[in-house]
């Protein structure tokens, strides 16, 4: 129910959509920020190893509770 609830959320418009103005403002309020491509690359990569990292200790966890 709670995925469902999150999907039926308004994303709003695609990036590429919303007027040029606020494109360039959104852009220099994130470059601002120290948000740039290689952060933006960084993340998504960052992610997966820490989930990746947080299931293999799951699995060792299980692994201590089932032996």
């Amino acid at each position: 129910e709670k995925d469902w609830a999150r999907r039926s959320l308004y994303t709003g418009p695609p990036f590429g959509q919303l007027d040029e103005d606020l494109q360039m403002l959104l852009e220099r309020f994130l470059e601002e920020r120290g948000i740039n491509t290689q952060m933006a690359l960084f993340i998504p990569e960052y992610i997966d190893l820490k989930e990746q990292k947080e299931y293999i200790g799951w699995l060792n966890n299980m692994k201590s509770f089932v032996s």
